[in-house]
């Protein structure tokens, strides 16, 4: 539920899922969660 809600987070940005990884480019941040 929290990974969905991140994605809600940077609606209309850029979002990279790698290896675990989060990033929304729009709003410069990166984070990681447990798959």
């Amino acid at each position: 539920n929290e990974y969905f809600e991140t994605l809600e987070l940077v609606e209309g940005g850029v979002v990279h899922l790698e290896n675990g990884k989060l990033e929304g480019s729009r709003y410069g941040f990166s984070l990681s969660y447990e798959v």
